[in-house]
């Protein structure tokens, strides 16, 4: 498998070898604090094919990567005369280590793309200007019964950075002296979304910039600017 992926960017593909393909269990975890969280446990299985090739793949929904992070992929033996296949692998159990196959997953999160259309306007313009913001790696929205916390928040800012560009590059910062212009929360990763910024907004010759910033203060969702 690969040693890494990004949220929400499609499916995930495992391949598992073995030369008898006994009953086996694939469960999919996250580390949340010290902790990893059950997010999906499947059975394996096998197709005719792979019987002869001693080798399958089995898909993991892109929806369950919903956000960044590490996480786990264990392989099991399905208990002999376990009827639940969707009951929990205890990474704890040591009594059958032996059994038990766990690998890491580095899950980044998806980056964004901002830009402002036209890029050079007189002020007050005649038009709006098109704020345009992408996640062109995202595919999938987060698997159905996704907890709130799984989807993160964020703003879209319109600065206004004076004459100087220097300003605009640190306007996203806490110690920012820009003017913000206008905000708007954004919710989740849209694969693609456009404001229409009222001319206005532009009535002091100057530079101006966009921001995507992150609501909480989690260092690792991504932020932006144009």
């Amino acid at each position: 498998m690969a040693p890494s992926h990004v949220a929400l960017s499609g499916n995930f593909h495992v391949q598992i070898t073995s030369r008898s393909f006994p009953p086996l269990m694939l469960q999919l975890s996250r580390l949340e604090g010290n902790m990893a969280q059950a997010l999906l446990t499947m059975p394996v299985f096998p197709e005719a094919a792979a019987l002869a090739s001693n080798s399958t793949i089995v898909k993991i929904p892109c929806g369950y990567f919903s956000r960044g992070g590490q996480y786990y992929i264990m392989v099991k033996k399905q208990p002999i005369g376990s009827r639940n296949a969707t009951s929990s692998i205890d990474p704890n159990d040591s009594s059958s280590s032996e059994e038990m196959i766990t690998r890491s997953l580095d899950v980044r999160w998806p980056m964004p793309q901002l830009s402002l259309t036209p890029e050079h306007i007189e002020t007050y313009p005649e038009r709006p200007v098109a704020a345009i913001l992408e996640f062109p790696e995202v595919v999938c929205p987060p698997a159905a019964g996704s907890p709130a916390a799984a989807i993160p928040e964020f703003w879209l800012e319109l600065h206004f950075c004076g004459q100087s560009l220097l300003t605009c590059d640190v306007g996203g910062g806490k110690n920012s002296t820009n003017q913000i212009l206008y905000s708007e929360q954004v919710r989740g990763f849209p694969g693609r979304r456009v404001v229409n910024l009222r001319c206005e907004l532009f009535g002091l010759a100057g530079h101006y910039a966009l921001f995507l910033r992150p609501t909480g203060s989690s260092p690792g969702l991504p932020h932006t600017a144009a």
